[in-house]
């Protein structure tokens, strides 16, 4: 299950230097299940320090990550991610679940085009995604909302 994931997410990886993020777009319950499987399977595999895994499930971006320095990596969700939905450290891994909220209502490609830019804007701060502007227009959208709730 773990290597059919992995085939399928395709070109949906994004590696730099020893970090991997992947994608794997829409999952369901049992692909929900393994989201540390993959991680641990991705660090051990490829080479790498780091394993960033993402999917959309139930209008939820799910976000499972483990990394040499694991503190700078829960450090680094939790700066992003806390506030706009769940965040924990279990055995290793950090964890966040997002809500889509508005974003949502996106087509399904320009759904995954934001939250793949999004991710890349928080783990590869240096490249600029091509929805930025989406996504600080969503933050405005966001911070509007709250202040007047």
């Amino acid at each position: 299950m773990i290597d059919f994931l992995l085939n399928e997410a395709g070109s949906n990886v994004v590696i730099r230097d020893s970090f991997v993020l992947l994608n794997l777009e829409f999952i369901n319950r049992k692909d929900l299940d393994i989201l540390p499987k993959v991680v641990d399977k991705l660090v051990s595999t490829e080479d790498v320090d780091t394993a960033v895994v993402y999917g959309i499930k139930d209008e939820v971006v799910y976000i499972v990550g483990r990394g040499a320095v694991n503190g700078e990596l829960r450090d680094i969700i939790n700066t992003h991610f806390s506030n706009l939905g769940k965040v924990k450290e279990t055995n290793g891994f950090t964890l966040a679940m997002v809500p889509l909220g508005i974003a949502g209502m996106l087509s399904r490609e320009n759904l995954l085009r934001l939250i793949d830019d999004i991710m890349i804007k928080v783990f590869f701060p240096g490249e600029v995604p091509d929805f930025s502007t989406a996504f600080d227009r969503l933050n405005e959208v966001k911070q509007l909302v709250t202040t007047q709730v």
